[in-house]
């Protein structure tokens, strides 16, 4: 790699951590009006309680929160934390994807069409993880996986999978997959989710998972392929569990009359009324959460998780074939 291609990758993470940071910012948009039906463009930010708009340099990722010491500049409300943790959570994820797809194939770039094919995959990857994150925040908050957001970000899947070419250099990028994995990936991941509804519904009689967790996972499908399927269902199911029998523990020492509370919606929206504490929500855990927590992990770490859980056989790419 030459002198000036070394010097311009610190340019590089700077750009990737501040544009995932950004995308973020407008997370907390997303997880905020969602929900409530509002529209994402206007009204433009406001302070809850004063109902000052929210200035451009009010509105700088981290950076904004800091300067104002977490409080609203006219009225001096605080701000919740909540969001200065995603945007930097965000950012982080975006250093990440920079390090692994961008810059091992900065030397590419000179040939023809590598640069725009790498900064799309990785734009393209850094807004699946950002989407992640907010769906398991809003599930968290509502118990609801809004299909507005799965449905075209499943759709978006596909088309990244079939815009990026599946050949040299591109071959071995992590997320790259070919245009039939999104495809089945997506079936696959909605069909396994259907599947286990329609089993638990006939031996209870009751509906154990929501219809969102069915386009999450189609989504999720569509963007890493049906390789990582497996891995996906299992690790967040193992964690569901975990963090299941986490809660009932706590709810016991606590003597808390239902297991989860809107806690992050509460703090983002402080205004949000409480959730109903009915003999059905005192064991209510969201899988949304799960799901998107096990899908960032074969996004980032697929290319040693999924070898490792089959023995060598399946990677991201595909199957490797047996000698």
């Amino acid at each position: 790699m030459n002198e000036s291609m070394q010097s311009f990758i610190p340019w590089l993470y700077v750009f990737c951590t501040l544009f995932a940071a950004s995308l973020g910012s407008f997370a907390n948009v997303v997880v905020y009006r969602v929900p409530k039906r509002l529209s994402l463009i206007s009204p433009p930010s406001a302070c809850p309680k004063c109902g000052t708009r929210i200035k451009p340099y009010d509105n700088i990722p981290v950076l904004s929160w800091l300067i104002l010491r977490g409080k609203c500049r006219q009225c001096k409300n605080p701000i919740s934390p909540i969001y200065p943790i995603v945007e930097a959570v965000c950012g982080a994820m975006g250093a990440f994807l920079c390090h692994t797809i961008v810059v091992p194939h900065v030397q590419l770039f000179g040939l023809d069409g590598v640069a725009l094919h790498i900064m799309g995959l990785f734009i393209a990857l850094t807004l699946f993880a950002v989407t992640c994150l907010a769906l398991a925040i809003i599930d968290l908050n509502t118990t609801e996986l809004p299909p507005e957001i799965t449905l075209p970000m499943a759709i978006l899947g596909i088309a990244v999978a079939w815009l990026i070419p599946s050949s040299w250099p591109y071959t071995y990028i992590l997320g790259n997959i070919e245009t039939v994995d999104a495809v089945l990936g997506a079936a696959i991941g909605a069909s396994l989710i259907v599947l286990i509804i329609a089993a638990y519904y006939l031996f209870t009689k009751r509906i154990g998972m929501g219809g969102g967790d069915i386009w999450m996972m189609a989504m999720v499908g569509a963007w890493l392929g049906w390789q990582a399927l497996p891995f996906i269902f299992f690790a967040a199911s193992i964690q569901a569990i975990i963090a299941a029998i986490l809660a009932v523990i706590i709810q016991k020492k606590k003597g808390q009359s239902t297991l989860f509370r809107n806690d992050v919606l509460a703090e983002i929206d402080p205004n949000a009324p409480p959730p109903d504490d009915t003999p059905t929500r005192q064991l209510a855990l969201p899988f949304g959460p799960f799901i998107a927590l096990a899908a960032l992990q074969a996004l980032f770490f697929g290319d040693i998780l999924l070898p490792l859980i089959s023995g060598g056989i399946l990677t991201p790419w595909g199957l490797i074939p047996s000698m």
